[in-house]
């Protein structure tokens, strides 16, 4: 081959390279993690698993700070990886935080129905109380007429 032919190969796969750097910027990992960050809001995990729910959250700015660093560097020297990484770690975290958000509910459901259960036994044990009070106090008025 061409020493020239070679020369202006190489350098026109320098020029790629530097154009195309981290062209592609995990717009699939980062919509993936929004889905997921939405899904955990959905299901209130900011109320019910909040560790995970903000760390998730705290993860997805990182990322997109990472993001923003990386698209200011020249495309040769741009690395995505740690961006990607932070974005599969939101969604994770985030599906996580969905979950235990979703098992925290139930478990505060169940809570309140065995209080409200509770709640009307003893209700219902006043009602008692008082029917019996209501009685004693007639039979005893009965008994003694007020003269």
């Amino acid at each position: 081959m061409d020493k020239a032919l070679v020369l202006k190969l190489a350098s026109a796969l320098g020029f790629v390279a530097l154009l195309l750097g981290c062209a592609n910027l995990p717009k699939r990992e980062m919509d993936m993690a929004w889905a997921a960050l939405d899904e955990a809001k959905k299901v209130e995990a900011d109320r019910y698993a909040q560790t995970f729910y903000f760390a998730a959250e705290d993860s997805l700015h990182a990322a997109t700070a990472e993001i923003k660093y990386q698209e200011s560097r020249l495309a040769l020297f741009q690395n995505c990886g740690r961006a990607i990484n932070l974005l599969i770690s939101t969604t994770t975290t985030a599906h996580h935080a969905a979950v235990t958000a979703r098992v925290q509910k139930e478990n505060v459901r169940a809570a309140t129905h065995e209080f409200l259960a509770q709640a009307h036994g003893a209700v219902d044990t006043s009602k008692a109380l008082l029917q019996n009070a209501r009685e004693n106090k007639n039979r005893r008025t009965t008994r003694f007429p007020a003269d």
